[in-house]
């Protein structure tokens, strides 16, 4: 399922599964800035970052968490395009 990516004002990754049947459009929040332009990326590449950065995944069967990110990966955060 392709999944949004966000990155919150406390430099969190949030990772967002699409709805079946909705457009796939990214959310519009002033504390959520869209990761990679804001285009849905498959499952494995979401799982990928969160793993290596932390944060969280929401997905229909619920929120897993993902430990948080070390002080080195914040800072590739940082330079992430958005």
């Amino acid at each position: 399922m392709p999944t949004n990516l966000y990155l919150n004002d406390r430099r969190t990754i949030l990772a967002v599964d699409t709805v079946d049947g909705e457009s796939g459009a990214p959310m519009q929040s002033p504390l959520l800035s869209p990761l990679l332009g804001g285009r849905a990326v498959r499952e494995d590449i979401a799982e990928a970052l969160l793993r290596r950065h932390g944060g969280r995944w929401i997905t229909a069967r619920g929120v897993k968490q993902y430990p948080p990110a070390s002080v080195a990966s914040a800072a590739v955060l940082e330079d992430m395009p958005s």
